[in-house]
């Protein structure tokens, strides 16, 4: 007899595991595009650093896009590490988390991280010397999943997480679409020069990322994950690669392929829509977002934060951030907490405050220059820079456009930048819009390459608040105009119902009166009727039913009367008749 053949499920399960792993798919390219100095090496050769606490943490009651947050502590309240802090009550932005214990002592003014520098009442924490957690829910692999994506999301909104890549858009919120998702993209490119801080996380903690990425395909049903990794981060793309092959793939039966990818270095080759023409070709249709076409992105950095909130429990409360420029003295990447002073920041790493020219939060490309150093860092920073002059030297007047249209071959929006600048500088903003405005990134490669050194991205950035305000008085006056409108029906019912009561009243006493006039000619025409002789006849006026059966009673009454008197007359007649008859019979003749 032959042997029965038994497969190996160790076996098996590597097969399938060899199966997942696709590195060579076939790339793509998208339209423009530029390549600036990398200089990311200064803060990635050195190892990461932990930032300890400030004395005190400052959290805006204002998110960067101007939407009011709801304090829910007050003055004087003691706070742990891990609690809520402010919430949104429209339930779109996700809560803001305590990063250490202490006292709330205020609520204060300070200037925002917005590029308008505007300033915004926030929260201000006292840390404590002695630092303790609030409890946390931690999960297992196996039960994560097995619990429902709706309770997973969830999990994910009230951890407060948001997009790392700097644009902090509610990651709940995107992990909530309704349309099916194929395929996951874990953006790692990192494509603007100077920052670092997502090749440093992928190379320290590879396997959270790679875990992350799974709960988030579990999350939204993916069943194909894509890495993507610019070429300029050889050890990070290693690193990755090593842990893939420690995860647990068993527990998602549904994975058909986790692909760790290497993508040429070209910026802003990060951008979601430019990573996803790299990777399959398409184009995001405008008006569309990528679920429109079975996709989703998320950063590197998210997708560890995800695998913090559903494993450990923990909320997100810090980041990596570079600090890197010639005046750093320890250029490198800090897990800073948020709500943490710049200055603490710089002051930490012997950063040459004084000989400060300028402060850039973010990259070089989409950054903006802080002026008050006591301004907190947040979610969507990943980077400081402190550069010389000779390094990024202040932008020069501007001079006049020349047509030559470089800005529009470096587009990788394949926009008319050049049409849009005009408009914006004639602030006519409806053609503005007909150049879609709205679909610019803002990713600074059509002012690198202008000759003129036209600020474009700012005419563009203006040209969007000018839009949006507008649109928002419009809608303003719409509100007002409708609630007039309202009103105006509501007094307009008041009054309606106001006269036809007093009409119901009007009518209601002219009955009244008929009715007593009525009564007053029944009681006169009664004491009339009295007054008659008994041979008299009521008068020929119309009277009502009542009326009349009351003048036929006293008529048959009064008729008799007058028959009871003829009859006596008769008699009496008779009587005497009779009397005379019987005289005369008795007489002699």
């Amino acid at each position: 007899m032959a042997p029965i053949n038994k497969t190996d499920p160790q076996k098996k399960s590597q097969d399938r595991v060899q199966t997942l792993f696709n590195d060579n798919l076939r790339l793509y390219d998208f339209h423009g595009g530029i390549h600036p100095p990398q200089q990311k090496t200064p803060a990635s050769n050195n190892p990461q650093q932990t930032l300890p606490l400030a004395e005190k943490l400052y959290f805006p009651l204002v998110t960067e896009k101007g939407q009011p947050l709801k304090a829910t502590v007050k003055i004087d309240d003691r706070v742990l590490t891990g609690q809520v802090l402010a919430e949104d009550e429209t339930g779109f932005i996700p809560p803001v988390h305590a990063p250490a214990s202490g006292k709330i002592i205020a609520i204060e003014h300070h200037t925002s991280a917005h590029s308008s520098a505007i300033q915004v009442p926030m929260l201000v924490l006292e840390t404590a010397a002695d630092q303790q957690w609030l409890e946390l829910e931690t999960m297992s692999i196996e039960q994560v999943v097995t619990t429902k994506p709706e309770h997973l999301i969830q999990k994910i909104f009230d951890a407060g997480i948001v997009g790392l890549g700097g644009a902090a858009f509610p990651t709940a919120t995107k992990l909530s679409s309704p349309a099916k998702i194929n395929q996951l993209i874990l953006n790692g490119a990192e494509c603007e020069p100077y920052i670092s801080c997502d090749d440093s996380l992928m190379q320290e903690q590879a396997t959270k990322v790679l875990s992350g990425a799974l709960l988030i395909s579990h999350c939204v049903g993916a069943r194909d994950i894509v890495i993507a990794v610019e070429d300029n981060k050889p050890n990070a793309i290693n690193m990755l690669k090593e842990a893939r092959e420690k995860l647990p793939f068993e527990q998602f039966d549904n994975l058909t392929s986790l692909s760790i990818i290497t993508i040429p270095t070209k910026y802003p080759s990060g951008g979601e829509k430019q990573l996803i023409e790299i990777i399959t070709g398409k184009q995001v249709p405008k008006g569309k977002f990528p679920a429109h076409l079975g996709l989703i992105v998320q950063n590197v950095a998210t997708a560890k934060a995800v695998y913090d909130a559903l494993i450990e429990g923990r909320p997100l409360i810090d980041r990596l951030v570079t600090l890197t420029g010639k005046l750093a003295t320890i250029p490198s990447n800090y897990l800073v907490p948020f709500g943490t002073p710049i200055e603490h920041l710089l002051s930490y790493s012997h950063t040459k405050i004084d000989q400060l020219v300028q402060v850039i939060m973010g990259g070089p490309m989409m950054g903006h220059n802080i002026s008050d150093l006591k301004t907190p860092i947040l979610k969507s920073c990943n980077c400081i820079i402190v550069p010389t002059e000779d390094e990024l030297p202040s932008a020069p007047a501007a001079l006049a456009c020349i047509r030559c249209g470089l800005c529009t071959e470096a587009c990788p929006a394949q926009l008319l930048p050049q049409q849009l600048y005009w408009h914006s500088r004639a602030e006519e903003w409806d053609k503005t819009e007909d150049y879609n405005l709205f679909d610019c990134i803002e990713c600074g490669a059509c002012a690198y390459v202008c000759p003129s050194q036209i600020p474009l991205v700012d005419y563009y950035r203006f040209a969007k608040k000018a839009v949006t305000d507008k649109k928002a008085e419009q809608l303003k006056g719409q509100t007002a105009r409708i609630h007039h409108e309202k009103k105006l029906a509501r007094l307009k019912q008041l009054e309606d119902e106001k006269a036809n009561r007093r009409k119901q009243r009007a009518i209601e006493a002219q009955k009244r009166k008929e009715a007593a006039a009525l009564a007053k000619e029944n009681e006169a025409s009664d004491n009339e009727d009295s007054s008659l002789p008994i041979d008299s006849e009521p008068t020929s006026k119309q009277l009502d039913p009542k009326q009349q059966a009351v003048a036929d009673a006293i008529a048959r009454v009064k008729q008799k009367k007058l028959e009871k008197a003829q009859a006596a007359e008769a008699k009496a007649s008779n009587n005497a008749n009779s009397a005379d008859i019987n005289k005369n019979s008795g007489d002699p003749e």
